[in-house]
């Protein structure tokens, strides 16, 4: 199983964002769309809309 840090573009910061989200892995993260992580995001955080980064990180680790 490939970690979080495993993933080009994830550091200690998106790491801890996605743990917080309940993904722990890449196998994890591919069950989801870049734009459902982004939303998922967004909600956890009480935010209308976060920095486009989560969208394209999420298109990386899904490859």
């Amino acid at each position: 199983m490939k970690s979080l840090r495993d993933i080009p573009n994830i550091g200690k910061a998106t790491e801890k964002t996605l743990l917080k989200m309940g993904y722990a892995s890449a196998e994890d993260l591919k069950k989801k769309s870049a734009e459902e992580l982004y939303a998922e995001e967004c909600r956890m955080k009480g935010f209308l809309s976060t920095a486009a980064s989560f969208i394209f990180t999420g298109r990386c680790s899904i490859i």
